[in-house]
């Protein structure tokens, strides 16, 4: 995320079906808000936390945000809890690198997710000799994209988005060094009670729970009534259940519940809580920020805990759910700068490289003679075998040829970023530029990795898994009994980058 100066303010926004809640941070000795507020949306504008129409929203948002005085300012949004999945996984690797592209694998290709185009993070839990657990985070890139797109039309610069409950923590812990275990956080406001259960200081489960939708809830401003506090009850017992023997399955269970948020009826929750859980501890606690003297707040709206949360986080957050293509458009004056300080200290060698040329000439046409030596013989090995069912390889360097490619030179690429043990089954090309890549590997961290080694490649403008299959294969005759040995079959979409493209590159 970008940093901003230490002692400027900063803006954590909510979005949910109630409104968008806004909190302004300050950071000198410790964190104090200047101001925050909340806008009303129009009635149907946003349901069950999905934008329903925009075109409702779009006006009335940037009338809002000149009127608090908050264009130009930097912003991180959370994406709600309704709209987030969280899975906990164990992969077969130790390795920071390989954890993301095999979180990417599994996310791609065995996750199923109840929509369509995810933005996904995830944080490590625990390593052991086998591999590393992980927890990871999705969301609808829709909601995300359309959050960051009305709220950037409005005046405001998206700079990150995040999840609610690492934000809440930051906004009640006092102590850095705390951490969550076995806690249950939930987090009560006017629109909704928040739920999330915590192990070793991740949020292994959440639930939402929209309160705004009651008619009832919505006459009383915002205060729960008997019956719904009966009912609220009720549903956190069934949760306390779910995570003893479901998620943690008998072997722990929550020893602790924090209630926290701006709800008038928190310490009624909080009394019914203890009525029905009284064998555990429950408390109240309160946010570390506070306003400071003459700060502009809404009347309507209490300090809205997760928003100051977003920004108190800062770079300690631990997901980050902003689209990456997003996230580095942000980058793009710091790498305009940067890259015309390259440009002119390149300027200074240019004539040393004017005096090497006629040297490198030279060096260069041996390369070349060298390089066509080899391309004869891989165009011979090629021509001279194939197995049955495969495409045949004479015609893929042929029709290679045809587009102008280096032939032998794009197979020798995609050979060299087999990793160990990894096999190229078969190759076929496409008249549009489209290479298929059939390969056998022994794991799936080495199918992964030779995704990220082929979209490395200078030559490929994109690759893709397309399907990853797990098979089982003989072993050889020396081995004992022909034992079996798993192995996984995986195909690739490659998109090679035009000619021309390449060469303005």
């Amino acid at each position: 995320m970008v940093m901003m100066g230490i002692g400027r303010a900063r803006v954590g926004i909510t979005i949910d079906q109630s409104g968008i809640r806004y909190v302004k941070l300050a950071k000198s000795k410790g964190w104090e808000a200047e101001a925050s507020g909340s806008l009303m949306l129009p009635e149907g504008a946003i349901t069950e936390d999905q934008f329903s129409d925009t075109a409702a929203i779009s006006p009335v948002l940037k009338d809002w945000v000149q009127k608090e005085k908050l264009t130009g300012e930097a912003a991180v949004i959370a994406v709600p809890t309704s709209q987030l999945i969280v899975r906990k996984m164990h992969l077969p690797s130790r390795n920071a690198k390989e954890l993301r592209s095999l979180v990417e694998l599994e996310v791609e290709t065995t996750l199923h997710l109840p929509f369509e185009d995810p933005v996904y993070d995830y944080v490590e839990m625990e390593k052991d000799e086998d591999g590393t657990q992980v927890l990871v985070f999705a969301a609808p890139r829709k909601w995300v994209d359309t959050a960051v797109l009305l709220l950037e039309e409005a005046g405001l610069k998206v700079r990150d988005a995040q999840i609610a409950s690492f934000a809440l923590i930051q906004a009640i812990r006092r102590n850095p060094e705390e951490t969550l275990n076995e806690t249950m956080l939930i987090h009560l406001d006017s629109a909704s009670m928040e739920i999330y259960m915590f192990h070793a200081g991740h949020p292994v489960f959440m639930r939402s729970i929209n309160l705004y939708e009651n008619q009832s809830f919505r006459d009383q401003e915002g205060l729960i009534s008997e019956s719904q506090t009966a009912e609220l009850t009720a549903e956190i017992a069934r949760m306390l259940n779910f995570y003893q023997f479901g998620i943690q399955q008998g072997e722990s269970r929550i020893a602790s519940i924090i209630v926290t948020g701006a709800s008038a009826s928190r310490s009624s929750l909080v009394e019914a809580v203890r009525s029905s859980q009284p064998e555990m501890s429950v408390l109240e606690a309160d946010y570390a920020v506070q306003y400071r003297e003459g700060a502009h707040k809404n009347s309507n709206s209490g300090l809205n805990g997760i928003a100051a949360g977003l920004v108190m986080q800062g770079s300690n957050k631990s997901v980050s759910l902003l689209p990456r293509k997003a996230a580095d458009a942000k980058l793009f004056p710091v790498l305009v700068y940067s890259g015309l300080v390259l440009w002119l200290a390149a300027a200074g060698v240019i004539g040393y490289m004017a005096v090497d040329y006629q040297n490198q000439k030279d060096d260069n046409e041996q390369e070349i003679a060298r390089l066509e030596g080899e391309r004869a013989l891989v165009e011979e090995r090629f021509s001279s075998g194939g197995q049955q069912g495969q495409a045949n390889p004479e015609a893929v360097i042929e029709q290679l040829r045809v587009a102008r490619r280096d032939a032998p030179g794009v197979v020798r690429l995609l050979e060299n970023a087999l990793p160990k043990g990894g096999i190229m089954q078969s190759i076929t090309y496409s008249a549009e530029g489209n290479l298929t890549v059939a390969g056998t590997f022994s794991n799936l961290t080495a199918s992964a990795k030779y995704l990220d080694s082929i979209r490395k490649l200078p030559e490929i403008k994109a690759a893709h898994l397309d399907t990853v299959t797990k098979e089982m294969t003989l072993g050889s005759p020396e081995e004992e009994q022909n034992a079996g040995r798993t192995a996984y079959s995986a195909v690739y979409t490659i998109v090679m980058k035009k000619v021309t493209e390449g060469a303005d590159e």
